[in-house]
């Protein structure tokens, strides 16, 4: 017998890889959730870590840290905290298709840079 699942093209092992990531990512979610963790939480962290004042996320700034901390936050609110892209758009005062550039560009960084969302949180997730 084979795992499968009418929602997804594949043989048993396939299914089951894909099914068991998408219940990794929901878990974290829902842990992110039960920690209160979200936005308000989210930004100042990052601009610590990126060494600017959390103010300078708001707005239309092109200066290379403040647009590299735009996008690090819209991937995290995006993928992990599960924000809406025009939520984050709000937030940062900014156009939803920035944010939706900007989690693209941020996936890079991360993979390039291994940084993860609980190390700049100092939390366990």
């Amino acid at each position: 017998f084979q795992k499968s699942d009418e929602r997804i093209l594949g043989d048993g092992d396939f299914v089951e890889s894909v099914l068991a990531t998408s219940d990794e990512q929901l878990n974290r979610r829902y842990r992110y959730q039960v920690k209160g963790i979200g936005l308000e939480h989210l930004l100042p962290a990052v601009a610590a870590y990126i060494g600017i004042e959390p103010g300078q996320l708001s707005g239309s700034s092109k200066l290379r840290r403040v647009v590299r901390a735009r996008n690090l936050c819209s991937y995290w609110a995006v993928t992990e905290l599960r924000v809406s892209m025009s939520e984050v758009a709000r937030r940062l005062r900014i156009a939803t298709s920035t944010v939706s550039m900007a989690v693209q560009k941020a996936e890079r960084i991360i993979r390039e840079e291994g940084l993860k969302i609980e190390d700049l949180l100092n939390m366990e997730i």
